[in-house]
């Protein structure tokens, strides 16, 4: 039987190759089914072993013979010249299939290790990944929360401002709300009936610039925005406009 498959030709060439391959294993099959036949033909004719080793030569030269036991990995590179008598030949075939054989395993062995090593970094990383995806869900989750508690304040605070906004503007006391470097922001319409000035004429405006009358009290001109907000504190501070 001649191994002509891919595998088997990259083993005889002295290439990397897979021990393992169906073709090879088959082929070292059958050569182990031949070889128990031809041991167990040390009573038979030379004439008969010469045909046995037909089958599994590369060459049987005329009156060579081998006497068994025989052991060899193939048999299909060997070839025994015309001799007479008992064949003396080489056994490199034999030990050059045995030493690619087992330098192949090793190269197996190495293989399966780097594999190995791979996918056990292959695990680090993603139970790494894991961990640092169970961080971000965490973070996501405590802001998601931060914000949900501060949008609840500001609904509160909204709510509140409307509540006051609406006491403010129905209360019978003038309210004058102001930013922090005393600007009218916003006027309630008592202040407007007392004052007889519109929120759209005095907004932006500071109170001191209109509301001054010639009675007015200059120690209460200087007293801070806040006390001008509502008028009536302070001693004649908002005149109404004639």
């Amino acid at each position: 039987m001649r191994m002509t498959a891919d595998e088997m030709r990259r083993m005889l060439a002295g290439e990397l190759y897979r021990p393992i391959d169906p073709t090879i294993q088959a082929a070292h099959a059958a050569t182990t089914a031949w070889l128990a036949r031809y041991n167990a033909a040390g009573a038979v004719s030379a004439e008969q072993r010469r045909r046995l080793l037909v089958e599994r030569f590369a060459n049987v030269g005329a009156g060579a013979n081998i006497r068994p036991p025989f052991f060899c990995d193939y048999g299909s590179n060997i070839e025994l010249g015309e001799r007479e008598g008992l064949a003396v030949f080489t056994v490199t075939y034999m030990l050059a299939g045995t030493l690619i054989t087992l330098w192949a395993a090793r190269i197996a062995g190495r293989l399966e290790e780097g594999r190995e090593q791979a996918e056990d970094e292959q695990r680090r990383l993603l139970a790494r990944l894991h961990e640092q995806a169970a961080g971000l869900q965490h973070e996501v989750a405590t802001r998601t929360k931060e914000l949900e508690e501060a949008n609840l304040s500001l609904h509160a605070a909204v709510r509140i401002n409307a509540q006051l906004s609406l006491v403010a503007s129905h209360t019978t006391s003038g309210v004058i709300i102001a930013d922090a470097q005393g600007k009218i922001e916003w006027v309630n319409k008592a202040w407007e009936h007392m004052s007889g000035y519109k929120l759209d004429e005095v907004i932006g405006r500071r109170p001191g610039q209109f509301l001054r009358g010639p009675e007015t009290n200059s120690a209460t001109a200087r007293r801070s925005p806040s006390v001008m907000r509502c008028p009536g504190r302070g001693q004649r501070m908002t005149p109404r406009r004639s």
